[in-house]
């Protein structure tokens, strides 16, 4: 064992206990302590089901975005082996959540407190062939005992200005991912990052692209059923205009979109709008109502859908988990979070081949860059600059922009180049 390892143990294993107890007095600890805890319970119906299966196969994933990103390879391998017990971990309470409320039904569970104690209990019942962390779950108590248990697989590793630096982070990093046996970059860039920053072995790196892309569209033809369902509940209640969303939206981004919206004046009846904000918090919520109205914008809540009537012209949501299907709703999309740190995802409203809009702090993402080399996708900065970009368009309800989707087509084939690689399905 790994000496750092122990020291680290040592010191993990009471603070886990520390922010456990405190979890149950402070509220801003509450979220992050909740289900980590491994009870016997747990356990044993991990093993039962384990019991039954021929093989097992761990994927580590922080929130929603990487467990969407998993998705695509743990349905790869339960094609090539349907007695497969795949078994997802989130670190962040939010993705365990969004799990839920997808309606799930592999088995997930919240990570424990990394220590060396609770993994050793968690995988001498899960017993996996294989580990794929999604992104950076760097965690070193966790990395030593999957390695032990088995190959350990990073995928869609991309380059991050948070992981650049010469301190002792960039050491850490680079000792921690010398426990995996295969590294799968996104594009040749990442590999030459992981190189020249890790100093990572170019034989453990290969460059697939991103298995998100392949998510995005696969999803499309797995929930038809809940975009119908959600089209329709929208079309009831809500008569059938031209539509405009603003996805994971924050305060700036809401203000700069309301304030766009308002200049329309006269032509505002030709729209429906609809704010899917990236914190669905009551207290978000009802920040987006009062600013609506001081606007003088009709506003009504998805949670009362079935209350609306043409008369309202906002429609803010407060549901978890359905802004992919609502982007199958509208014909154009602003994404939040550009206007003040960085865009959110892109690829769910451009796979649906709307007309696409985001702030000027794009850069991190790298299919909002290729959006906008491409002229497929707007930089905003300002309500005005909405405002020209939103009246110059020729859309009408249900239309499609098919060179925005034939260009998230060509990214896709990650998730089957990995499994390739890992010879999982061949014969």
């Amino acid at each position: 064992m790994n000496p750092f390892i122990l020291l680290y143990a040592l010191f993990m294993s009471p603070l886990g206990l520390i922010v456990t107890v405190l979890g149950k007095f402070v509220p801003s600890l509450r979220e992050q302590a909740s289900h980590r805890y491994l009870s016997g319970k747990k356990l044993r119906n991990l093993e039962r089901i384990r019991s039954v299966k021929s093989d097992c196969q761990v994927f580590f994933a922080s929130s929603a975005g990487e467990y969407e990103q998993a998705r695509p390879l743990i349905r790869r391998a339960l094609q090539a082996n349907p007695r497969l017990f795949p078994v997802i971990i989130f670190f962040s309470e939010s993705g365990f959540r969004f799990a839920k409320a997808q309606g799930e039904t592999l088995t997930y569970i919240k990570a424990p407190w990394d220590d060396l104690f609770h993994w050793y209990r968690l995988f001498k019942v899960l017993k996996p062939s294989k580990t794929f962390v999604v992104r950076y779950e760097l965690w070193p108590a966790f990395l030593s005992v999957a390695k032990s248990w088995g190959p350990l697989y990073l995928v869609n590793g991309v380059a991050s200005p948070s992981l650049e630096g010469k301190g002792i982070g960039s050491w850490l990093r680079s000792k921690l991912l010398r426990y995996f046996d295969q590294i799968f970059l996104v594009s040749e860039s990442d590999q030459q990052f992981f190189e020249n920053q890790f100093k990572s072995s170019s034989d453990i790196l290969s460059v697939v692209g991103d298995s998100k892309y392949d998510r995005v569209r696969e999803r499309i033809s797995e929930r038809q059923g809940q975009l119908q369902e959600l089209s329709g509940k929208l079309s009831k209640s809500w008569p059938r205009k031209k539509r405009f969303i603003i996805g994971s939206a924050w305060h700036e981004d809401v203000k700069v979109f309301i304030d766009g919206f308002k200049l329309w004046a006269e032509r505002m009846d030709e729209w429906q709008v609809i704010i899917a904000p990236h914190d669905i918090s009551l207290e978000m919520v009802q920040w987006i109502v009062g600013y609506c109205q001081e606007q003088g914008l009709s506003v009504c809540t998805y949670s009362n859908l079935d209350s609306l009537g043409e008369q309202h012209q906002v429609l803010i949501v407060d549901a978890l988990g359905i802004l992919p299907e609502l982007y199958g709703c509208v014909d154009v999309a602003m994404v939040g979070g550009a206007m003040h740190h960085r865009v959110h995802n892109v690829l769910e409203p451009a796979v649906r081949g709307l007309s696409l809009s985001f702030g000027p702090r794009y850069h991190t993402s790298k299919e909002a860059v290729l959006l906008v080399d491409k002229g497929l996708g707007q930089v905003l900065h300002s309500p005005e600059e909405l405002f020209t970009w939103w009246s110059s368009l020729s859309v009408e309800p249900g239309s499609k922009n098919p060179t925005i989707m034939a260009q998230v087509k060509e990214l896709c084939g990650a998730s089957d180049a990995i499994m390739q690689k890992l010879e999982i399905g061949q014969n």
